[in-house]
């Protein structure tokens, strides 16, 4: 029986495959953030609509969207498709903490106490829920 997968990286590299997945990753990515971005527009329209007031976490969703909207132009660049892996970690990560900053700024504080020292630290010690 005759193998043929490749194993060999600089045999991948030969065929393209690295460019592959790294094209397959940025569109993924970017697909992520037109959804996303969709998503935020609709929530902003709606908390504009029928909020009483704008509070911290409206513009916090502003500056995600701002940098969803750049972020999409950025990825038009072709140095994205060299660093496909890292870019799409860090507009993982920038997401993350935009999500918590909106969380930490809201009215009902929901996540001010998972952001605290002392609670990163208790989650360190495996106790996350735990008193000791």
């Amino acid at each position: 029986m005759i193998r043929t997968e490749i194993t060999d990286p600089d045999a991948l590299l030969a065929v393209g495959v690295e460019a592959t997945l790294a094209d397959l990753l940025v569109s993924r990515t970017r697909t992520i953030l037109w959804i996303s971005l969709a998503v935020g527009l609709t929530f902003q329209a709606l908390e504009v609509a029928l909020a009483p007031r704008l509070t911290g976490p409206f513009y916090v969703k502003c500056i995600g969207i701002s940098t969803i909207a750049v972020t999409l132009l950025v990825l038009r660049r072709p140095w994205v498709r060299r660093h496909a892996v890292a870019v799409a970690v860090v507009i993982t990560l920038g997401g993350y903490f935009l999500t918590a900053l909106s969380g930490m700024v809201s009215p009902s504080r929901e996540y001010a106490t998972t952001a605290a020292p002392w609670r990163w630290r208790r989650c360190c010690r495996g106790g996350c829920g735990r008193k000791r």
